[in-house]
């Protein structure tokens, strides 16, 4: 019956070849949009999987108008980081950072023959590890904070560099442009970007110095992230995060340090829109 069914099958494809030759196209194309369509996916929804803690892991945005002027972005004062630190409980940990990197040159100079390739390169906090938890795949990554000099770099820029040799307290040169010396800097770890695919893309840390911001730490901006504690309601943190943050940054704008000033969340609004501009 099969066999049957077969040759009646052939015999119209075969006596209508040009009905035939649009429908094979047409599926040829439809299956291979579909499966365009899956690698996008794929490759879209892959990054961060390998973070147990992602569901718990945020990323802040700042979205506020000021003098008529609305701003978006991922980049807030690090007084948020003070003050969620200090005032909000189910917050577990925040890092600050500069997570959108630069593409800076690096060189390795081995038996006098120079390699040189641009490679994106972030600052982290001393906390940046324990809220964004990649593990290393040889070295230490967290030795990027015992000296200044040391880095920890990605798997695809230690074979870049130095091929199936270990990468560990191998000497790379940055170049951070014209108004910056050459600076020597020695790998300490090294994590699998395969493995641990990043959203951020970022192919060297290095560890940022907050002391030299000074005084004017808590109101220059970073990225910033924060980790929240196990069974913590991510709805009733961002209420508590806005309305702690509105009231600090109003505060910080009257410079009124007493800690007993405590503006209400409708006072702290009418004076960052009478001082600042912002609502």
């Amino acid at each position: 019956m099969f066999k049957l069914n077969f040759k009646i099958a052939w015999r119209n494809l075969i006596h209508n070849k040009t009905y035939t030759l649009f429908n094979m196209l047409g599926l040829s194309i439809g299956l291979a949009g579909f499966l365009l369509i899956l690698l996008y996916i794929n490759q879209e929804t892959r990054f961060d999987k390998w973070n147990p803690e992602l569901k718990n892991t945020y990323m802040i945005a700042a979205d506020y108008t000021k003098s008529e002027a609305q701003y978006k972005g991922t980049k807030i004062k690090a007084l948020f980081a003070k003050t969620t630190r200090e005032n909000v409980h189910d917050v577990e940990n925040v890092s600050i950072n500069n997570l959108s990197g630069r593409k800076l040159a690096h060189t390795y100079v081995n038996n006098g023959k120079e390699i040189k390739q641009n490679f994106n390169t972030v600052m982290v906090d001393s906390l940046f590890l324990d809220v964004y938890p990649l593990k290393a795949s040889e070295g230490n990554l967290k030795a990027i904070f015992d000296t200044s000099n040391s880095i920890a770099i990605s798997k695809k820029m230690a074979k870049f560099f130095f091929g199936d040799e270990s990468p560990i307290n191998k000497v790379l040169i940055q170049d951070r442009g014209v108004n910056f010396p050459a600076q020597e800097l020695i790998v300490k770890g090294v994590w699998d970007h395969e493995q641990q695919a990043s959203y951020f893309d970022f192919e060297v840390l290095m560890a940022t110095n907050l002391k030299e911001y000074g005084d004017q730490l808590l109101s220059n901006t970073f990225s910033t992230l924060i980790k929240l504690r196990k069974g913590a309601d991510p709805n009733k943190v961002y209420d508590q995060l806005n309305e702690n943050y509105i009231k600090e940054l109003a505060k910080f704008s009257t410079e009124n340090s007493d800690v007993n000033y405590q503006p209400t969340l409708a006072q702290a609004k009418k004076i960052l829109l009478e001082n600042e501009g912002i609502s």
